[in-house]
């Protein structure tokens, strides 16, 4: 398969030579219908109407040469819309009475998550300390674009090797190519993929395949 870039080479080597086509055609029309016995009116007429046609017929396939390169390369992936594709954000049920602080603390942080209060809700998953508010607290740092953070919440949680640890891997991969550390993801991906029981082993092949073609 073509990368987006090849794909426009190719569609513009197709728009020059229609363009060269265009031009042939439009000059043997004005031959063909200049009249041969009056050389002073092919000057003064048929010239500057085949000239004015030339013009717009190269002005029209700009246009589309502008089109379809807008279309091509627009269309490429980046590491940060492959991420954007595959993230799962993670979803919290709802909220039970406290039996603790830590428990208000958890359940106050998870009303403020799904209210999308991201920023407000990270330093209250923080306090927590369970497996579960680690994993909520990599997903709000992650949707606010503070990589770094995230990616320590999710090998965080990789390393306590239970409960959310699958997801915490995929999660990390999405943070690499956030960060346009795509030989880190790339790697990250292809173990899960190698993994049939693995939940993310499908999406971790199918986002393999685009980051083939940055």
């Amino acid at each position: 398969l073509l990368s987006g870039t090849d794909q426009f080479s190719v569609m513009l080597s197709d728009v020059n030579a229609a363009i060269a086509t265009r031009i042939d055609a439009v000059q043997e029309q004005a031959e063909e219908k200049a009249p041969e016995v009056q050389p002073t009116r092919i000057l003064n007429s048929a010239k500057p109407k085949s000239s004015r046609r030339l013009y717009m017929s190269i002005a029209a396939s700009i246009m589309l040469l502008a089109t379809i390169g807008f279309f091509v390369l627009g269309s490429s992936p980046t590491p940060q819309t492959i991420a954007e594709e595959y993230f799962q954000v993670f979803e919290l049920g709802q909220t039970r009475a406290a039996t603790s602080t830590s428990e208000g603390a958890y359940d106050q942080a998870k009303v403020l998550y799904q209210n999308k209060k991201f920023a407000e809700a990270a330093p209250l998953f923080d306090q927590v300390n369970s497996i579960k508010a680690l994993y909520s607290a990599a997903n709000c740092y992650y949707l606010l674009g503070k990589y770094d953070l995230a990616s320590s919440r999710f090998r965080a949680v990789i390393d306590r090797g239970d409960g959310y640890a699958e997801d915490a891997e995929f999660g990390l991969a999405m943070t690499y190519l956030m960060q346009d550390k795509v030989e880190q993801a790339d790697e990250l991906l292809s173990n899960i993929s190698q993994d049939n029981r693995h939940n993310y082993s499908l999406m971790a092949k199918d986002a393999l395949e685009e980051i083939e073609h940055l």
